[in-house]
């Protein structure tokens, strides 16, 4: 393929694309009567949208994967109750609602995103009853999840000082990077 056909493959496949990505967000935003219905049905009513989970993984396995992972924080990492946790890559807040239950006063909760709207659902539907845990928007550059974002990832520094937490958590982040 020369330079010209490949050149305009690009510049007709990104508006193909995004087309793509509102048709399905529009489709899911039309699911979430049904998908609330659904969750309240079967005990999940605090777990949030459909258009909001699916960017943490496959829907299908959101809470196994949930569940999973608070397993290993308990039996590999040895996490206590009264420990201070920071999820990177929080997105809608997966993690926090496993360990909203586990985590005592003295314990604590960061989750940082990308993706603005989960961290704005996550701060008012589990930090408005939840007060150790806190939500942070990182502004950072992504083409999936923050387009407009200020700052490239090379360039972010966490607003944290060392050693502020006992256990950082990236479960699926490092799988949405380049090299």
């Amino acid at each position: 393929m020369n330079r010209t056909t490949q050149a305009a493959k690009q510049k007709y496949s990104r508006p193909l694309v995004n087309f793509l990505r509102a048709g399905r967000n529009f489709a899911y935003l039309l699911l979430t009567p049904f998908d609330y219905a659904c969750r309240l049905i079967n005990g999940k009513a605090d777990f949030p949208p459909l258009h909001l989970r699916r960017h943490v993984g496959p829907l299908r396995t959101f809470e196994t994967s949930g569940a999973e992972f608070m397993s290993y924080l308990r039996l590999l990492v040895g996490l206590q109750p009264g420990e201070r946790i920071m999820d990177v890559g929080c997105g809608s807040g997966l993690m926090a609602l496993y360990l909203k239950e586990y985590l005592d006063k003295q314990g604590s909760y960061v989750g940082v995103d990308l993706h603005g709207p989960s961290i704005d659902w996550c701060r008012r539907r589990i930090r408005s009853k939840h007060k150790n845990f806190e939500f942070k928007h990182i502004d950072v550059q992504s083409l999936a999840y923050n387009p407009r974002g200020g700052v490239t990832g090379e360039n972010f520094v966490f607003p944290y000082d060392a050693e502020s937490f006992d256990v950082v958590l990236l479960k699926s982040v490092f799988t949405h990077m380049g090299p």
